[in-house]
């Protein structure tokens, strides 16, 4: 049986230190964290990690497998197995990402919703409807977004 771990806290002001041990995922290696991987939209939560004393730097806890690990440099020179002394701070949104009207009104025409997608992915979208260079390259961007909210038929999972 595969044991549990708890949640990686994602509250902003809420310091964890732990350890991490370097490990092999799929051919690099990384710190994997005593910790799941957040969820939801604790999902692509920024962290302000310090690793073994180093100068503190800004990055995502991302999943394996369910865990949470760190990408990192430096741990590529650690050695497999090498038990690490990480802290992590969560830190806060980076304030209200404001959505393009066009693309709220048809997410909400199309009875889709917006609200569960995480920020880190919400700017991306953004970005992306904003340097398109034609509004046929935006409409194109929106009809793939909003696809991407609708749920998987049943027979497809």
């Amino acid at each position: 049986m595969t044991p549990s771990y708890p949640v990686l806290p994602s509250d902003p002001g809420q310091a964890i230190v732990t350890e991490g041990r370097v490990s092999d995922v799929r051919g690099r290696l990384v710190l994997v964290l005593p910790f799941s991987a957040p969820v939801g939209r604790s999902r692509g939560v920024r962290y302000r990690t310090e690793l073994d004393g180093r100068p503190p730097q800004t990055r995502v806890v991302i999943s394996s497998d369910g865990r949470a690990i760190l990408l990192d440099r430096v741990v590529a020179s650690i050695a497999l197995d090498t038990v690490v002394p990480v802290r992590l701070s969560p830190l806060a949104a980076r304030g209200d990402l404001h959505l393009p009207r066009d693309l709220v009104e048809e997410a909400h025409d199309a009875a889709l919703d917006l609200g569960g997608v995480p920020d880190h992915e919400l700017a991306l979208i953004i970005t992306m409807l904003r340097e398109a260079s034609t509004p046929q390259i935006r409409q194109a961007r929106k009809r793939h977004v909003l696809a991407s909210l609708r749920p998987v038929p049943e027979e497809q999972t």
